[in-house]
This record gives C-alpha cells, sequence and structure tokens, in this order.
C-alpha cells in the first residue's frame, strides 16, 4: 500500500507542481512588476514636485536680486555719486546699499565699472557689514566674460552669468566661493552708457541649504551646468570640476552618459537604469524668471551656460518601499514552493484514496442494485394493486351514477303520485312528510351529480388553449344572474387578461365563485362582487370580493374540502363540493386558491394561474 502511494505521489506530484510553480512564479513576477512600477511612479512623483519647488525658490532668490539690481540702478544716491564723486553722496550711497546687504547677506560685492572696466565703486561683504573699498584697492575686469557680454546689452538689460568659483588677483579665491553674477549697463539721461553695475552673489549657503532640505529623501539631490559638471554633490563628484585641469573628466555624461543624453533633449523627466532612478528638471534664469511673468521679454539676457540641471539621483538600494517588496517577493516564492508542496502531496493523497473509495463504492454499488431490483418488483406489485383500486373506484362512480340514482327516482316519483292523487286521502302530518322526502331526494341527487363532477375533473384530460378571460366572465355573470332572479347584483369587473387553461374547467370555477359571492351575499339589499387581478412575475393572480356574511379564518382550512361547510344548509343551500371542485380544476392548472374573510364583513377568494402554456 505505501509502494502505491509513493508510485501515486511522483506520478502527480511532477507535473502538478511545475505546473503550478510556473503559474504562482508568472502571477508573482507580474503583480511584482506592477508593485515596482507603481512605487517607483510614486517616487517620480515625488522627487519631481520637489524639484519644483526647489527651482521655484531659486526662482524666487534671484528674481529679487534682480529687483535690487534695478533698484540701484535707479537709485538717487547711485546717480548724485556718479556725477559729483561728493563724499557726502559717497555716505548716502553707503546708505542706500546697507541695509539692501543686511537683507541679503549674500550680496558678497557690489561694484560699478566705469565703460572701459575700471572700478569706480566697490563694496564689500565683510565680517557682517558692507565696506567700501578704497581707491588703490579698486581693480581693473575689462578682461572678465561678464564685462564684456554686458557691454553687449541693450538698455534696460540685466545679464545673469554662469555660476563659476570666485576668481581674486587671478587665483580660485580659498575657501572656494561658488557665485554668479548679475550685470546691468547705466545710461546718462542721453543714452550715453557710463558703465555696468554688477552684483556678485554667493551660492555656497544656497547650495548647502538646497543639499539639507531633502534629509527626508531617499536620494542625492545635485546641481549641474549646462556641460554636465556637478555644481553641487551629495555624493562622492567633485564640484565645480571645469575649474581644474585634473577633473575635466568629471562629468554627469561620463558616470551615466544614457541618462545625459535624455537630459541633454527634455526640460524634465526621469530616466530608470539598471540599479538606479533619475529625476531631472532644468531650470533656466532667463526661460523661468521670464515665464513668471516677473519681467519684460527682452530685459534678462543670459549665456546658455546659466541653465541648470536640478537631478535626484536615486539608487534602487535606497528605495526602502521597493526594497521591502523585493523582501517580500522573495518571501512569497518560497511560500509558494512550501505550499505547492503541500497542495501536490494532499493531492496525491486525494487520489489514492479516490481508488480506494471507487473499490468500495463498486462493492457498494452491485449491493444496491440488487436493492433496486428487489424495490422494482415491490413498486410494480404497488402499482398493480393501484391499479385495481382505481378500477374498483371507476366502477363505485359508475354504481353512483346508475345504482343509486335510479331508486331516487322511484322514490322520487312515488312522492309526487302521493301528492297528486292521494293528498286528499292523507291526515296530519301526512302532507308535510311527503314533501320532506321530495325534498331530500332532490338535494340527494344534486349530492350525487356533485360527486360524480367531483369524480371527472379528477380523471378528463386537459384540453388547454388561450381563453379570453374578459369574455368569459361577462358569460358567466350572465348565467349567475338568471340563477339569481329576485337579488339585485351590482358587478364591478375591469379587463382581464387571456389565459392558457380548459375552457370549459375554467367556466365552471367562475360559475362557482360568483354564484358563492351572490349566496352569500343575498342577505344584503345589493350584492356586491368585485372581479380583479394582480400581474406578478410568472403568474396572474385572480380576485372575487363580495359583501355577503363572511366567515371566520379560523376555520378556513376547511373551505376547500369536499362535503364541508361553514353554514348551515337551513340558510344557504349547497352540499359543500363547489369549492373543492374549484380547487382541484386550479391545483390541475398548477395553480393555487385561497381566501381571507371576517365573519360578517365579506370574503375574497384568490387564485394563481400562470402566465405561459405549461402543459
Amino acid at each position: 500500500m505505501k509502494l502505491l502511494f509513493r508510485k501515486t505521489f511522483l506520478a502527480v506530484f511532477i507535473p502538478i507542481f511545475s505546473f503550478l510553480l510556473i503559474l504562482i512564479g508568472s502571477l508573482s513576477f507580474y503583480v511584482y512588476k506592477k508593485e515596482k512600477s507603481r512605487i517607483l511612479d510614486s517616487t517620480k512623483i515625488t522627487y519631481s514636485e520637489h524639484l519644483f519647488q526647489q527651482s521655484e525658490l531659486i526662482r524666487a532668490m534671484f528674481a529679487s536680486t534682480i529687483k535690487d539690481l534695478n533698484y540701484l540702478a535707479l537709485n538717487a544716491s547711485f546717480l548724485d555719486y556718479l556725477d559729483t564723486s561728493d563724499p557726502q553722496a559717497q555716505k548716502d550711497l553707503l546708505n542706500t546699499m546697507q541695509p539692501l546687504a543686511l537683507q541679503n547677506w549674500n550680496y558678497r560685492q557690489v561694484r560699478f565699472l566705469d565703460w572701459e572696466g575700471m572700478e569706480k565703486i566697490r563694496f564689500n561683504w565683510h565680517l557682517d557689514s558692507l565696506h567700501l573699498v578704497s581707491a588703490d584697492q579698486l581693480q581693473n575686469k575689462s578682461d572678465r566674460y561678464y564685462f564684456q557680454r554686458s557691454k553687449q546689452l541693450k538698455k534696460g538689460q540685466v545679464y545673469v552669468s554662469p555660476v563659476d568659483l570666485n576668481i581674486e588677483h587671478g587665483k580660485i579665491e580659498i575657501p572656494h566661493q561658488a557665485v554668479i553674477r548679475f550685470c546691468k549697463p547705466i545710461y546718462q539721461s542721453d543714452d550715453h552708457p557710463v558703465g555696468i553695475l554688477v552684483i556678485n552673489q554667493y551660492l555656497n549657503s544656497l547650495f548647502e541649504w538646497l543639499l539639507k532640505r531633502n534629509t527626508n529623501l531617499e536620494g542625492d539631490i545635485i546641481l549641474l551646468n549646462q556641460e554636465g559638471y556637478w555644481l553641487t554633490s551629495s555624493d562622492e563628484h567633485i564640484p565645480f570640476g571645469f575649474m581644474f585641469k585634473k577633473h575635466r573628466n568629471e562629468k554627469f555624461s561620463t558616470f551615466y552618459p544614457s541618462a545625459w543624453e535624455k537630459l541633454q533633449n527634455n526640460t524634465q523627466g526621469e530616466v530608470l537604469n539598471n540599479d538606479r532612478l533619475i529625476v531631472f528638471r532644468k531650470f533656466s534664469l532667463g526661460f523661468d524668471l521670464k515665464n513668471n511673468k516677473l519681467f519684460q521679454e527682452d530685459e534678462l539676457a543670459g549665456s546658455p551656460e546659466s541653465q541648470w540641471l536640478l537631478v535626484a539621483n536615486i539608487p534602487n538600494s535606497k528605495i526602502q518601499a521597493l526594497q521591502q517588496m523585493n523582501r517580500l517577493f522573495r518571501l512569497s516564492l518560497l511560500l509558494s514552493i512550501f505550499i505547492l508542496f503541500c497542495i501536490a502531496y494532499i493531492i496525491s493523497w486525494l487520489i489514492h484514496r479516490e481508488k480506494e473509495i471507487i473499490k468500495e463504492l463498486n462493492v457498494l454499488n452491485k449491493t444496491l442494485e440488487q436493492k433496486v431490483n428487489e424495490r422494482t418488483t415491490e413498486l410494480q406489485k404497488s402499482n398493480l394493486e393501484l391499479k385495481a383500486l382505481n378500477e374498483e373506484l371507476e366502477a363505485f362512480t359508475y354504481s353512483v351514477s346508475h345504482d343509486l340514482r335510479a331508486p331516487l327516482r322511484h322514490i322520487s316519483g312515488f312522492a309526487d303520485l302521493l301528492i297528486k292523487k292521494n293528498q286528499a286521502d292523507l291526515t296530519g302530518q301526512g302532507p308535510v312528510y311527503l314533501n320532506f322526502i321530495k325534498q331530500s331526494t332532490q338535494e340527494m341527487n344534486q349530492l350525487i351529480q356533485d360527486l360524480l363532477n367531483f369524480s371527472r375533473i379528477i380523471r378528463s384530460d386537459l384540453n388547454r388553449t388561450k381563453v379570453n378571460m374578459t369574455k368569459l366572465v361577462s358569460e358567466v355573470q350572465t348565467i349567475t344572474a338568471e340563477s339569481f332572479p329576485n337579488q339585485k347584483i351590482e358587478w364591478s369587473t375591469p379587463s382581464l387578461p387571456d389565459v392558457y387553461a380548459d375552457h370549459n374547467l375554467l367556466k365552471q370555477v367562475w360559475i362557482n365563485l360568483l354564484s358563492n359571492a351572490v349566496k352569500y351575499s343575498s342577505n344584503q339589499e345589493v350584492s356586491k362582487v368585485e372581479i380583479s387581478y394582480q400581474q406578478k412575475k410568472k403568474q396572474f393572480i385572480f380576485q372575487v370580493k363580495d359583501n355577503g356574511v363572511g366567515f371566520d379564518e379560523a376555520y378556513s382550512h376547511k373551505l376547500f374540502k369536499t362535503f364541508q361547510r361553514l353554514h348551515s344548509s337551513e340558510d344557504y343551500e349547497g352540499t359543500g363540493i363547489g369549492l373543492a371542485i374549484v380547487r382541484k380544476i386550479i391545483v390541475r392548472h398548477h395553480g393555487e386558491i385561497w381566501a381571507k374573510s371576517q365573519a360578517g364583513e365579506g370574503a375574497t377568494f384568490y387564485f394563481s394561474l400562470p402566465k405561459t402554456n405549461n402543459k
């Protein structure tokens, strides 16, 4: 037995395990890819919003700088100083610039160059205050690129330089100071240029602040210039590599060439490498400031180098949700393999058990077949006995219809002869007794007739046709009114739906129900009979309501049984078999019949018929 089970297990385990493993692995990988895509999309949105906020903050700060530059260019004390070089004008200019510099402490230098590039005035920020540089320390800046570029501007324009490291006396300042310059030509009233106003804004604090703002994020936020050199970096890369010969290859394109291609060709987006997600957004001072409607169309003039790239560099290993999902994926695969092994083992056991059960069932089937044969023989015998009983019932019916009615006719006939020919010879209660005999034979004859009708309904075949119910009820109402010539009847009948039924039997139903309604309301001055119907999903429900004596619903179970009456025959004629006939006809049509009433408040009879022709 154990050997058989092992063979079954191996035969079932290998194909089932392989199939289920492939199926679950495929489904798990699909779910993994979908969830990974969702996590990466969520990360992209988070970093895109962060980069947008960074660019908005930079834009707001530089917009303020340009406004300050324009303010100085138009300030009266500055213009007076250029015209007179009076010491009082110099003091007034220092007083004007001092609060401006205090509010913007990263304005490290503010200078005015004449049209040949020589400094005419320079303020330096030093030890938390603004100082006017002495005349002997003023420098010639005619060879600086920002001066050459600013001389080409139109009146009213502002030049925005690229970001580089500040150079003093031909050497890079130590410690390194990232700087950006904002330049504006100054014109006299006759539109003659007199020089260039320059604000040097140091950016070390800005860059440090930008890097610290991402402490809750999982990746590195960096700034690149147009050529792909790092301006800021929270990783191992060297900023401002273009300023040093030995770091000229320290470019973003060297480390991420495919990502760099997309960064160059798009203003914003993301790049998904094998091991990292890179989200980027370009920031162009001239473009962004003008498109935010802060300056006129031609007011800003920046070189292509003034464009920055804000980049979020997120290694996949730092995306915690992705790492958690990877762990869950591996765990789910291991769990799936274990579950598959258990399933295969259970299936193998079930197959083995199934074979044992089949053997047991074969034994039981043989026993069952023998019992079925025995039971079939018994049923055949019972059917023969039932057939004999039916034949005896038919013989009894024949006897009732012929043998019993003949003596009744004799009794009734002789009673009529005695009444007609010998009534004068009868004394005392004789005539009364003869009338009782005559009446009783008539009642007995009606009882036998109703019993024969009931038997005929049981044995007859249904002849279903489409019956015009409205027309049929109208005919029965005429017949009923003729049967009660002394009773005033008020009918209420809507248009009724057609049904599929045996016309003659259905006519008998309406005759019995309407006759009862009039008979049991004969104590009223006017018999009010209301006929209506309800339409259900699969059947029609017809109603016959009267204003007669009604009945106690506690005895409603007797209504539809043969020879059962809820009122005495002295008050209302009848044999008690009419409603039993109605019930038998309705049941043969696959319907139901019931009644509701209260004594003295009339009665309502309901019966249902199928909508379709259910033979």
